[in-house]
């Protein structure tokens, strides 16, 4: 058996319509990378929701409050009591 970590999710707006926060305290395989979250997430998302249809580009992914882009990107691996937190990101004034 491989062994696994506990993460919490994050997802912000990301539900159907629902703009509030969903929190998903979950376990992944030891190494899982920040897009095989992505990639499992939205194969268990509603059709409605906006995590299964929103462009990675237009996401803003953290992980322990540090956006990916700063770390290895999608490629960035998951650690026991990481918190990975989804948003659509958002532009205007």
């Amino acid at each position: 058996m491989q062994p696994t970590v506990n993460i919490t999710v994050r997802l912000f707006g990301l539900r159907g319509g629902d703009s509030r926060l969903t929190r998903l305290p979950t376990c992944a395989p030891a190494g899982f990378t920040v897009s095989a979250l992505l990639a499992q997430l939205r194969s268990q998302a509603a059709p409605t929701d906006r995590l299964a249809s929103a462009d990675p580009d237009a996401l803003l992914v953290l992980v322990n409050g540090r956006p990916v882009q700063y770390l290895q990107g999608w490629e960035t691996r998951l650690g026991e009591q990481d918190e990975i937190t989804f948003l659509l990101k958002t532009a205007g004034g």
